[in-house]
Formats: C-alpha cells, sequence, structure tokens
C-alpha cells in the first residue's frame, strides 16, 4: 500500500487494538510510523503488556522530567513527586547526559558498585552474545532485587 495510506491506517488500527491512549497521557508522535522509520530510523514499539497495566492504573504516565530532587522528580508541568526508584525508558541510548551530573552518572549497564550506591541504574545498554533479550530481563531482575535489598 502507498505509504500515505498505511500512515492514515495505522492509528485507527491501534485505536481499535489498543484503545485511545491519549486519555492515558500518551501521546503519538506527529509523524506517522512509516516516516519515523524512514526519516528518523526509530522503530515504534508498543508493549502490549505495559499498555494493558497502564489502562489498568498499574503504571501512571508522567509528562517530561525538568530535573530530579532530593527525593523524586520534578516535572515540566512543575508538579514535584517523591519516588523510591525513577525508572526512565530511554530507548537504544541513555540520554541521561543531558539531565544527569557527571558526578551522578552509572558507569556501566546492570548492578555494580557505583549504580547501587546511586541507586541509579541501566540496563540493556551492551549487546551480549548471550541475546539482549535475555540479558535485559536478568539485568532487570537483579536490579529489582538490589533495590529491595537497599530499601
Amino acid at each position: 500500500m502507498p505509504q500515505a495510506l498505511n500512515e492514515w491506517m495505522f492509528p485507527i488500527i491501534l485505536d481499535f487494538a489498543l484503545g485511545k491512549l491519549e486519555r492515558y497521557g500518551i501521546v503519538r508522535p506527529k509523524q506517522g510510523i512509516l516516516q519515523q522509520i524512514d526519516e528518523v530510523g526509530r522503530i515504534p514499539v508498543i508493549d502490549v503488556g505495559t499498555v494493558d497495566a497502564i489502562t489498568k492504573g498499574a503504571i501512571k504516565i508522567a509528562p517530561d522530567i525538568a530535573g530530579f530532587t532530593e527525593r523524586g522528580a520534578a516535572f515540566t508541568d512543575g508538579r514535584l513527586e517523591n519516588f523510591d526508584a525513577v525508572i526512565l525508558a530511554t530507548g537504544y541510548r541513555p540520554g541521561y547526559e543531558k539531565f544527569l551530573p557527571v558526578e551522578l552518572q552509572p558507569e556501566r549497564s546492570g548492578v555494580n558498585a557505583r549504580a547501587s550506591q546511586l541507586g541509579l541504574y541501566l540496563v540493556g545498554f551492551y549487546n551480549p552474545v548471550t541475546g539482549l533479550l535475555r540479558e535485559i530481563g536478568r539485568e532487570a531482575k537483579a536490579v529489582a532485587a538490589d533495590i529491595a535489598r537497599r530499601g
């Protein structure tokens, strides 16, 4: 099908399959799915398990983070929230250099002494021979256990 037709159909199909996610704070990019792939090199991914947790209220969507406070985060809408842990789902690149001072940047992916000390973890930022998704799952469980140990 022509790209314009695909770009018109995808949102309708997604709304039918997942519901209108805008009411939960998930805003669709202005670019269509195929345009994102062609022009930006991004492949949009939708985790239906995460969408289910969002629609059930187990996961809440917040606006962009303006900065971190001693106990949590400040958001671009002016709200301040306290958190036991902050999880940044940044995609293929960490992107934290823009808002984290060098002394607060973790050394590497997974649980390590510095990450545990800071309470700031990266998951999935290396390409292991054992498979990226497998290692992400292992790292995520180790991070959760480290956070629970600290708690």
